[in-house]
């Protein structure tokens, strides 16, 4: 599932996904294997000096959360 709250200030946004989830273990290791999808988000979205969150738990699922102000306007 996928929300967005768009407002003159921000967008909001939370990619849920009900899957197996991960642990930090296994971020590590995808990292190793240059599997670097969400850790390339991350540092796109710290660059722009916004927010960006990842919730895992195993076997209940991930939500990533990313906040984008608008600093520059839309």
């Amino acid at each position: 599932m996928v929300k967005i709250i768009y407002t003159k200030t921000k967008i909001d946004l939370e990619i849920i996904d009900d899957g197996i989830g991960f642990n930090e273990e296994t971020a590590k290791r995808a990292k190793l294997n240059h599997h670097l999808g969400l850790r390339s988000m991350q540092k796109r979205i710290e660059l722009l000096q916004d927010e960006f969150e990842i919730i895992s738990k195993m076997n209940e699922g991930t939500i990533i959360k990313i906040v984008y102000t608008n600093k520059r306007g839309f």
